[in-house]
């Protein structure tokens, strides 16, 4: 878990200002909205399968982990 944070995080937040076009606390703003959004969606998710112990639960954190840096390679390459 910590891996796929650590490979997306300082990379999703980078791209999110660039995009934003000067406006950086509105880029930051967007990641986080995105961030809440998916851990809300993950614990909905997730949220059936608490009774069968950790494994399904750490398969969820994982396809999400490893879904948002497939979203990261899918981007197109930063100028410069």
């Amino acid at each position: 878990m910590n891996l796929g944070l650590g490979l997306r995080g300082p990379p999703g937040f980078f791209r999110a200002i660039l995009a934003s076009n000067g406006d950086d606390a509105r880029g930051a703003a967007l990641v986080l909205v995105a961030i809440l959004s998916t851990t809300a969606l993950g614990t909905a998710v997730a949220a059936p399968f608490v009774t069968l112990g950790i494994a399904p639960l750490a398969g969820i954190a994982a396809a999400l982990s490893c879904g948002s840096l497939l979203c990261l390679l899918a981007l197109p390459k930063l100028p410069g």
